[in-house]
């Protein structure tokens, strides 16, 4: 049998994702959380081309309900932010990851003239490394 994923959202990356996984598992596209989950969702990713985290909230109370684990992923400021993998019944979730985030700004404390030099939220440990 093979792995369910729901890919959701829209946009570059969605599709990109949705093609590359379709070679190894079963993938369910869906643009939004307004259809609920397939019940035969393995893994759920939340993708999008910039940051929405109002559909993250929403995808941290659907998930949650249905039991199963979700990845997010998007660009902010010119880079890619994946995670953190969200697993019901364990500690995390993608806003305490954003805090930690926005909390730890950019090394240089000014991250309007790092993004503009293209050097916004990069970190040594990457997004792991806070989520």
């Amino acid at each position: 049998m093979s792995a369910v994923a729901v890919v959701i959202g829209e946009g570059l990356w969605a599709d990109w994702v949705g093609e590359e996984l379709s070679a190894s598992c079963e993938v369910i596209r869906q643009a939004g959380l307004d259809k609920g989950v397939p019940e035969t969702a393995d893994l759920a990713l939340v993708l999008g081309d910039a940051w929405h985290p109002s559909v993250h909230a929403r995808a941290e109370e659907v998930f949650r309900a249905a039991g199963i684990p979700w990845l997010r992923g998007f660009a902010a400021l010119g880079e890619a932010v994946i995670g953190p993998l969200v697993r019901p019944g364990r500690p995390g979730c993608s806003q305490c990851a954003d805090m930690r985030r926005l909390m730890a700004g950019e090394p240089s404390g000014d991250a309007g003239a790092a993004a503009a030099a293209g050097r916004a939220w990069r970190r040594p440990a990457g997004c792991m490394g806070l989520a």
